[in-house]
């Protein structure tokens, strides 16, 4: 995360002489500690607002800070791992809610505002706090008139932070093709299991093994409450429920004081339940509900809605410990010390089970940086390609980090001061995806990423040696033209320069069209085949009316919110034929790139399939052209003799939007196919200009 709050001070005296970047990963350790320190200081502050002794108030506060959803946020995900986020904006509500005043309104602002620029996350987790808090207080007391004050309240506290941040990137963000609705709203949502169990528990491991299994998920669905919340909670809705019974039976109504504790308490928990209800994904996980996604606007870019429980774990702790307080501090304390050892016990596995230690890399060690080592003079490079490459974050494609490629590659990137063209950022520009993508893949056109390169200095090739095969790519290609100039196995630094690109271009051309010319292949119909066992089927789609074509007079187009079939025929192959399907699809309009192919093979006669294959068109793209349209490739091993291939795309969550595909070919593996084009050369699906 690249933590503004932090970073921006950094650079600023670093611009004014005062470099303190050696210290940076100090900086940011300490800043997790302090705020772990911090959230217990401030909870215990919170609770002595609401009464609490002193001692009882620091037990349930040391508790409530070491068992806190985000302290495993700590072992991987640095700009989350703010524990004092929450406790310090729930201080200042409480303190608005005793006196509503400007003063406080301005402190909760400032909360917002600095925790958002550690992670943008706390803007909307936060920003979802104030509205709720605000507006079911507003409702709760019935104060009408006070409604403008209570919107000029609420403009301070969130409308604020929000004027400063998305003025700030409005106006100087260059990208205008960032995802609209980034994947995972709902593959990151809370589910039971994360509230109610944990697995870093003795207890919940020992039912999870002798009685019941517990589910396992992603870290994104975890905000366990504490055994304490749970079973007190449960405690806390029965005696308010006979409560309010008995108060309908006499006809009142249970009067809460404006100011005080128990009104703080309810506002909180009725404004947490609200955003727990989100965090479930309600109403969007239901029938249909998907489509009510298109009408969130920003607020679909906060996908991991998991997280937005975390309030409700505050929530619902506050509330319990204040209840077992007022009902059992009088006459049995035994019950508040009981409470506090189950949650200090509790909270004594789970950030024990947190693995927080600094893991030693080789080459952060004192003289062992790649400065040191390596003897590569680092300015007479411009930016560094890491091999297997990964790119995460435009959310269209999913280019995974693959062994300690991700973290040589950025060591070596902050300590030679180089750029890296790997990304690992959030919700990046599609059209940089590409020129990104299109650098290392098959060399198929000249990359446009070459154009935007500042000056003509070599790139730096940092290869894995033992993971660059890894994920289906083919990245060899890219040390045709390449000189080595450092290795230390399993790591490989080589040069490559910019013409290099052109260079391996122009040597597959020249060396397709030696493969025309010489005598190895054979002509059968149009196609010149390297294989005299081999046919193909080839779909043209010239006769089809698409808007847009990558080749011919014509193109597939269809909704593809309906199932778009691209290949419904006969395959003339026997059993165990291994088959390559290649197609191209336009993928330069954003989430185009996660259209859903399935391709099924038939028995002949048969209804029902012996097999079938689905992926999104991310995972199947293999060359890159410069105008948005990519070669897909999926390959599949026939279970029968000439059984009815099918092959199908859709994407129903963008409607009416057309899916547009051009030139299908189906081969056998091992088999090459040519022919000449006008003045191209046609090879396997790929068309390379003659001249």
């Amino acid at each position: 995360d690249t933590q503004p709050i932090l970073s921006n001070p950094l650079q600023l005296l670093r611009r004014w002489g005062l470099d303190g970047s050696a210290y940076s990963f100090a900086f940011l350790h300490w800043s997790l500690l302090l705020s772990l320190f911090g959230s217990g200081m401030v909870l215990f502050l919170l609770l002595r607002r609401l009464g609490l002794p002193v001692g009882y108030g620091m037990a349930v506060a040391l508790g409530l800070a070491f068992l806190a959803p985000q302290l495993n946020r700590m072992e991987t995900h640095y700009g989350l791992g703010q524990v004092a986020a929450l406790p310090l904006l729930l201080y200042a509500l409480l303190r608005y809610h005793e006196r509503p005043g400007w003063r406080w309104s301005l402190a909760a602002a400032a909360c917002v505002w600095f925790f958002a620029g550690i992670h943008f996350y706390f803007f909307a987790i936060l920003g979802a706090v104030v509205i709720a808090f605000v507006g079911v207080h507003w409702l709760y007391y019935r104060n009408w008139r006070a409604g403008p004050r209570y919107a000029g309240h609420l403009a301070i506290m969130i409308g604020l932070p929000a004027l400063i941040y998305f003025g700030w990137m409005h106006f100087t963000d260059p990208v205008s093709d960032r995802n609209v609705a980034p994947w995972g709203f709902f593959a990151f949502r809370l589910y039971p299991e994360g509230l109610f169990t944990s697995l870093t528990q003795p207890h919940w491991r020992w039912i999870d093994a002798h009685l019941v299994p517990i589910r396992r998920l992603d870290m994104e669905s975890w905000a366990y409450l504490g055994l304490v919340a749970i079973c007190g909670g449960i405690g806390l809705a029965v005696h308010g429920l006979r409560r309010w019974v008995a108060a309908r039976g006499k006809g009142e109504r249970p009067a809460v004081a404006p100011h005080s504790p128990e009104g703080y308490l309810r506002v909180l928990m009725g404004a947490a339940a609200l955003i727990l209800v989100f965090a479930f994904g309600i109403p969007f996980i239901w029938v249909g509900g998907e489509q009510l996604l298109e009408y969130l606007g920003p607020v679909r870019q906060f996908r991991s809605i998991g997280r937005f429980a975390w309030v409700f774990y505050y929530a619902a702790n506050l509330a319990v410990f204040y209840w077992l307080w007022r009902r059992f501090g009088a006459r049995r304390r035994w019950v508040l010390v009981l409470a506090v050892a189950v949650l200090w016990l509790e909270a004594y596995h789970f950030s024990s089970d947190q693995d927080l230690e600094l893991d030693p890399i080789a080459e952060w060690q004192p003289g062992a940086g790649f400065p040191e080592t390596t003897g590569i003079d680092f300015d007479r490079f411009q930016a560094i390609v890491p091999i297997p490459y990964y790119n995460i974050g435009s959310d269209n494609f999913w280019w995974q980090l693959s062994g300690l490629i991700g973290q040589k590659s950025q060591t070596l990137s902050l300590q030679t001061g180089l750029p890296t063209t790997g990304a690992m950022l959030t919700r990046t520009s599609l059209a940089q995806t590409f020129k990104q993508l299109q650098l290392v893949t098959e060399p198929y056109r000249l990359p446009q990423l070459l154009a935007d390169l500042p000056d003509q200095r070599p790139l730096l090739l940092l290869w894995d040696a033992e993971r660059q095969g890894e994920k289906g790519y083919d990245y060899r290609h890219l040390l045709a033209f390449a000189k080595p100039v450092y290795q230390d196995p399993p790591l490989y630094f080589h040069e490559l320069s910019p013409a290099s690109f052109a260079d391996r271009l122009e040597a597959r051309r020249d060396s397709l069209l030696a493969e025309v010319a010489g005598d190895s292949l054979f002509r059968r119909g149009p196609w010149l085949l390297s294989d005299t066992t081999g046919s193909v089927i080839y779909r043209s789609f010239d006769s089809g009316a698409a808007a847009a074509a990558y080749r011919g007079a014509g193109g597939y187009a269809g909704p593809l919110r309906e199932e778009n079939a691209l290949l419904d025929t006969l395959a003339p192959y026997p059993a165990g034929t291994e088959l390559i399907l290649s197609w191209w699809m336009y993928l330069g309009q954003d989430r185009n790139a996660r259209t859903t192919f399935a391709l099924a093979e038939y028995p002949t006669g048969q209804t029902e399939p012996t097999q079938a294959l689905t992926a999104a068109a991310h995972n199947l793209a293999r060359v890159f052209d410069s105008n948005g349209w990519v070669l897909l490739e999926q390959r599949i091993t026939l279970q029968t003799a000439r059984p009815r291939l099918r092959l199908t795309g859709r994407f129903p969550l963008l409607g009416d939007r057309p899916l547009w595909v051009d030139e299908l070919l189906v081969r056998p593996a091992g088999l090459s196919v040519y022919a000449r084009r006008g003045e191209e050369l046609f090879w396997n699906d790929r068309f390379f200009p003659i001249e």
